[in-house]
């Protein structure tokens, strides 16, 4: 869906609402368990720092909460480095974010810990 997303926009099929796939991204906090949250991954790339409503379920319609979101500017490519086949929860994800040298100011790992905290 995200590759249909750059290539199409909003005229695709998955997508009927006028609620762009980026902001419906935005409301997930856990899809299903044990899974790195989509909306964790986004939060951390795009460059809007809000405080967000999100939710659990598949597009974020059920526990719904505030996600504290003061991350920002990381890049996919830099994320995507990070993940192999011992990368198998959220915490070793974040974990080896805040490990990996790629946070740098404005960003600090008490907001990436934060941001991981609100999912």
């Amino acid at each position: 869906m995200t590759f249909a997303d750059k290539t199409y926009g909003n005229n695709t099929w998955f997508n009927p609402s006028p609620i762009s796939y980026n902001n419906r991204l935005e409301h997930i906090k856990n899809e299903v368990t044990d899974h790195i949250p989509i909306g964790l991954y986004h939060d951390l790339i795009d460059g809007t720092n809000i405080n967000e409503q999100a939710g659990d379920g598949t597009w974020g319609n059920i526990s719904i909460g505030t996600i504290n979101d003061n991350v920002s500017g990381l890049t996919n490519s830099q994320l995507f480095t990070l993940l192999d086949a011992n990368t198998n929860s959220p915490a070793i994800f974040i974990q080896r974010v805040n490990n990996s040298g790629i946070i740098q100011f404005p960003n600090t790992t008490s907001s990436v810990n934060n941001l991981f905290m609100s999912y």
